[in-house]
């Protein structure tokens, strides 16, 4: 959205610096045939709190792995 310069150009990096001082928080919605279900996510930050309808169901700390995580109790309509 052209809020973020490019980071590794010039001295853009330390104007970029708030990004990491905040906590993010990404959203998505999906459907599920009611059977068996994990959640694999690739990229997370290095320290992450994953939460499925509020359920905790991940806390990641290190970001150069994949997380596949059953998720099927924490699933609702």
């Amino acid at each position: 959205a052209g809020v973020v310069p490019d980071p590794y150009w010039g001295r853009n990096e330390y104007g970029c610096r708030w990004v990491s001082e905040r906590d993010w928080l990404a959203r998505r919605s999906f459907s599920h045939d009611g059977g068996p279900a994990d959640l694999v996510i690739d990229g997370l930050d290095t320290v992450a709190e994953v939460r499925l309808n509020g359920v905790l169901v991940l806390n990641a700390a290190n970001m150069h792995r994949r997380w596949r995580v059953e998720v099927s109790q924490s699933l609702r309509q």
